[in-house]
Parts: C-alpha cells; sequence; structure tokens
C-alpha cells in the first residue's frame, strides 16, 4: 500500500533543497525483513538501514537535464536488485513501466511496460517473483517480467497489497472485487481463499512472517481484526479507537505475538495477539452494556500508544517486539521503545531525512 497515495503533502512535507527545488518525499517502505527502508522523491531515492540507521545507497536521475523523480522503489531483501517506478512531477521513468535495478552496477536491467497504459499503484518482491498492483487488478511476474498470472480487484487506487516476506511458504492477500472481501492466495500450495473481513472497504492489510495471519482493517479505521489464512478463521478482532480514522499501516512482529498499527490519529497502537489478547486493555463501559453495543464493550483496545506523528507514516517492527520503527512523510525515520509488561512507550531515537535526501 502506498501511504501517500491520495494524501496531498503540503509544503512542510517538503525537504528544503539547494536552490529554488525542493526534495519532496514520493514513496517510503521496508524491506521484507525490516532491516532496510527506501524513501524516493522527485530527485531520486535511497536506501538507509535502520539498526543502526545509516545511509547505504543514493541515485539521483536527470530526465531532460531536470531532477528525475521516483514514485515506488522496493528493496529485494539486502540485495542489490530494486523495483522502481517514476513518480513525481517530472518522474525519472514512465509510471506505467516496471523498472529493474542493479545497484552495484548503477543501472537498468530491465524496462518494460505492465502491457497497460494504467500506472502502477505498487510493486511487491519476493525470491522468484514479483507482484505488480494496478488500479483493477494485480499481476504476477517472474524476474524475467514474464507474467505468471492475474487476479481481478474492486478499484485500488491506493494499491492495496499484502505479501509474506518468508520465502518458502509464499502468500499475498489483495481486495476482491467484492466490497470487504479479502482474496488470500496461498502461492506456494496453490489455493485461494476468500474472507469476508468488513462491511465497508479495505483499507490495509498486512501477514505475518510466514503467511499465516492476516490483519485486515477497513476504510472506518475502527477495528482491526485477525484470520487464520488456511482456513479463513476470524481469530481475533482489536480496537483503535470509536471515531473514524484512516490506518495508514498495520505491522506484525516477526514472533507474530504484536501486531502495531499508524493511524490519521498521530499514535501508533501495540497489541498482543493471542488466543485471549490477556495484555491488552478492554473497555470500561461494561456497567452500561444495555446501552451500549456489546461489540464495543468486548473491545481489546491497545495495550500501549505512542502519540506525536503528524501525517502519513509507515510502521513495522525491528529486531524484537519492544521496538517499533517508524518513517513519515515529513521526513523522520523514529525508533520507537516499547515496555511490554508495563504498557509504556518512549521516543529512543529520531533521525532527519531531509539532511540526506537533500543534500
Amino acid at each position: 500500500m502506498n501511504v501517500l497515495a491520495d494524501n496531498n503533502l503540503t509544503e512542510g512535507d517538503q525537504v528544503a533543497n539547494k536552490g529554488d527545488q525542493k526534495t519532496q518525499i514520493q514513496c517510503f517502505n521496508f524491506n521484507q525483513t525490516n532491516s532496510l527502508f527506501s524513501v524516493g522523491t522527485n530527485t531520486g531515492f535511497f536506501v538507509f538501514s535502520t539498526n543502526p540507521f545509516k545511509e547505504r545507497t543514493r541515485n539521483i536521475f536527470r530526465t531532460n537535464s531536470e531532477a528525475g523523480g521516483i514514485g515506488i522503489a522496493e528493496l529485494l531483501f539486502s540485495s542489490n536488485i530494486f523495483a522502481l517506478v517514476g513518480g513525481g512531477a517530472n518522474p525519472a521513468f514512465p509510471p506505467d513501466r516496471l523498472v529493474l535495478w542493479d545497484d552495484q552496477q548503477k543501472k537498468c536491467l530491465i524496462e518494460t511496460e505492465v502491457m497497460s497504459k494504467k500506472n502502477i499503484k505498487a510493486v511487491r518482491l519476493q525470491k522468484n517473483l514479483m507482484v505488480v498492483v494496478l488500479e483493477d487488478n494485480v499481476r504476477v511476474y517472474d524476474h524475467e517480467i514474464n507474467e505468471r498470472s492475474r487476479r481481478e480487484t474492486i478499484k485500488n487506487p491506493k494499491g492495496i497489497i499484502a505479501l509474506s516476506p518468508d520465502t518458502d511458504s509464499i502468500v499475498m492477500a489483495i481486495p476482491h472485487v467484492e466490497k470487504g472481501v479479502v482474496r488470500v492466495d496461498l502461492i506456494t500450495a496453490e489455493k485461494t481463499t476468500h474472507i469476508k473481513a468488513h462491511e465497508t472497504e479495505i483499507a490495509c492489510l498486512a501477514l505475518n512472517r510466514d503467511g499465516s495471519r492476516l490483519a485486515t482493517c477497513s476504510e472506518k479505521g475502527t477495528l482491526i481484526r485477525i484470520f487464520d489464512t488456511d482456513t479463513g478463521e476470524k481469530l481475533q478482532e482489536v480496537r483503535r479507537g470509536s471515531k473514524l480514522a484512516t490506518i495508514y499501516s498495520i505491522s506484525f512482529s516477526a514472533d507474530s505475538n504484536y501486531i502495531c498499527c499508524c493511524s490519521a490519529t498521530g499514535t501508533v497502537h501495540l497489541w498482543a495477539i493471542d488466543s485471549k489478547g490477556k495484555k491488552n486493555r478492554t473497555s470500561s463501559f461494561s456497567f452500561i452494556s444495555s446501552i451500549v453495543p456489546v461489540g464495543y464493550v468486548s473491545s481489546q483496545w491497545s495495550m500501549a500508544e505512542y502519540r506525536g506523528l503528524e501525517g502519513p507514516a509507515l510502521c513495522s517492527f525491528g529486531g524484537d517486539s519492544s521496538t517499533v520503527y517508524v518513517i513519515t512523510a515529513k521526513g523522520e525515520f523514529l525508533t520507537i521503545k516499547f515496555d511490554l509488561q508495563k504498557g509504556e512507550a518512549k521516543l529512543e531515537a529520531t533521525h532527519q531525512l531531509d539532511k540526506f535526501v537533500s543534500s
């Protein structure tokens, strides 16, 4: 999912650059292990390591003597291979073309139009395949960009998709053609499951490392539901809040015992994931259950929260379940430490990306 889609950045989201031109963030995403993240701008793309935080590589593009923008920069684990799509006012590559970039050789390996005049909304990479998300369908390719299969979706302008990081059991989740339904493809096992997750449109999806668990939220952004991808059974439901708010991203911890999310309220929420959710807070309104919906009264609220984010953001877990990384559209990389026993959160480190992407 592109958390910047349909979220127009303001002047404050632009990073001051030398001269009259401003560097503007077009996209950002973590790799499959959350050890690296990419940032695409209107001048090129950058890659940083998360721990320790450090710039790993940069590529500045020029087209017709002007800076060329990158709208999608997808990493393949920690390799030198990237999937790029042009973006911004002056794209480095046409936004309907997929580019495989070799960063060691600093050159394009393959550039191909994805047999459609529609812009690419998202790309995901795996060991032996690539997934390209268009507005109304999802296409699976091998690394020679030969199309292997295609799935129709409901209108999907934000490029909503989840692909499990595990290379032994590849699972993909996408919005189905029916509103509120998620199509789960166990690609390795050649099995498909359809899950009626919500009544309204799907807004965000996440899979755990081996693809056995799926987290979903709707455009309402009040609830997150967790399902077994093999059976489609709902395992747990947690509540972000009572008021509507966009959830930008959801992430599972490496051990699948916790999930976190970032929302338009500027909050990072953390929940425990188990059969009973014992660590999560429950509603204090049980005494008025006769006038409050039962689902609300029995809700599992987040066990810990961190507040203070501004604008669209992407979250993921670090090397352990108590560490959460956040990238913001404001150009910040945050490391947040959660106390899993006390339910407390503190900001451990902040890094401003502008000193890198504007230099």
